[in-house]
């Protein structure tokens, strides 16, 4: 008989084997030296060797294996037992993470994108005091409550290697909340209250002017959603100073405007910034109401934290 070489194929490996086919006795066809019975076959199979269905059974499920695991990664691959089930789908970081269960106060926690904490855990997740250091050098340094920042905290911006303050006051699930001060780039300062990220409350913002605020615009006043709205008082750097209603940051409604030079007021109305209506009179200097310029400093960490958690807790 004529050897001939067929594949065998199983789920786990790929393997030959030779049959004797007592049928062929001619000088096998180059076709017939290494045949592989697939689905996709057309041959018909011969005596004593799998069918096409069991071969290409055997195909297919060893094809699924390896676009699964190849799927998962060295990370992700799914764990086998030794029946050939799938025993698990969880990929293996996160359950090496969770067999770590940190619990209390741990060292400096690093993370493959760059990020660093180092603080207190809870149920394996920042709970407590701590500071997270991101990729990009900001830091933020306060309480935590499953991941997120909650609770009382500062967040620094990192510019040129050097730290500044960019907010410290209450956070709630990661969004600025309730009291706070925050500085922006320009020195430009907001102390007051918060609402889901957005100025929203009451409210004092300096605009433009040095960063100790001299020669800045002052307003004091209501916010919401980010804006200048209800009642509030603008104090101008030339000293003039406007008193009345506000709307989306514009002048819209009944107000006063004290000019300082002139040593005279307009009481009128406002439409979106412009003045419609209104009389013009005298006024002693000394009337004119003034806004109380910020103190502003710079501060050690240490007393940063202390006042603005003071003045949090003076506004709870």
């Amino acid at each position: 008989p004529t050897p001939r070489i067929l594949p065998r194929v199983s789920a786990g490996s790929l393997r030959t084997r030779v049959v004797h086919s007592p049928r062929e006795t001619h000088t096998p066809r180059p076709r017939d030296v290494l045949e592989c019975y697939s689905p996709f076959g057309s041959r018909a199979p011969e005596e004593g060797v799998k069918s096409k269905d069991q071969i290409g059974f055997g195909f297919f499920f060893h094809a699924c294996a390896t676009f699964r695991a190849s799927h998962t990664g060295i990370m992700g691959a799914a764990a086998v037992d030794e029946s050939g089930d799938w025993a698990s789908q969880s990929q293996l970081w996160k359950t090496n993470d969770q067999m770590a269960d940190k619990e209390g106060e741990r060292s400096t926690v690093f993370w493959v994108g760059g990020k660093q904490y180092k603080g207190e855990w809870s149920r394996n997740k920042m709970n407590g005091k701590g500071t997270l250091t991101y990729s990009n050098g900001d830091k933020y340094e306060g309480e935590w409550v499953d991941n997120k920042r909650h609770g009382f905290g500062t967040y620094w911006v990192c510019e040129g290697g050097k730290f500044r303050v960019s907010y410290n006051g209450t956070w709630v699930a990661g969004r600025k909340q309730g009291f706070g001060v925050f500085y922006n780039a320009k020195g430009e300062r907001y102390e007051g209250e918060w609402k889901d990220s957005a100025r929203h409350g009451k409210g004092r913002q300096t605009f433009g002017g040095r960063v100790d605020g001299r020669g800045a615009d002052v307003y004091e006043g209501d916010w919401a959603a980010d804006k200048r709205c209800g009642e509030g008082t603008m104090q101008y750097a030339n000293g003039d100073v406007f008193q009345g209603c506000w709307d989306a940051d514009d002048k819209h409604g009944e107000g006063t405007y004290y000019y300082e030079e002139k040593a005279a007021r307009y009481d009128g109305v406002w439409e979106r910034g412009t003045a419609r209506c209104g009389e013009y009179q005298a006024v002693d200097p000394g009337a004119v109401p003034r806004v109380q310029l910020p103190c502003l400093e710079l501060l050690g960490p240490d007393e940063v934290m202390a006042r603005a958690r003071k003045l949090a807790l003076r506004h709870t």
